[in-house]
């Protein structure tokens, strides 16, 4: 049902990983931090774009309507957390930009997704 709604394969996300998780296990100073930021920043960012959007802006009628009572709810509690979650990142985002004096921190905005 996933591939019907368009989500994308998981492996899409493999390289946003990847760089992430290089830029982790690197040394641990400022730069790589501000690294380790934009490359989860780019992956929430592909996360949304190919599995988020796909289900709650862009869902095809007749899946939308396959969908049952429990599905829906089940898929509004995980949005919900999902969003909650989202706001925390950019407020933590907003809070770093403005401890580090010595560096520029732009945080990120992300569209949220819609409910079904």
């Amino acid at each position: 049902m996933l591939q019907a709604m368009g989500v994308a394969p998981i492996h899409l996300l493999e390289s946003h990983y990847q760089l992430l998780n290089s830029c982790l296990t690197r040394r641990q100073d400022l730069t790589q931090l501000l690294l380790a930021l934009r490359g989860f920043d780019n992956l929430l960012h592909a996360y949304e774009t190919y599995c988020l959007q796909p289900i709650f802006d862009h869902m095809p009628s007749n899946s939308h309507a396959a969908l049952t009572t429990d599905s829906r709810r089940a898929l509004e509690r995980f949005r919900e957390r999902y969003v909650s979650f989202r706001e925390d990142y950019e407020e933590f985002e907003k809070a770093l930009a403005e401890s580090l004096r010595s560096v520029q921190v732009r945080p990120s905005f992300f569209d949220r997704p819609n409910p079904l």
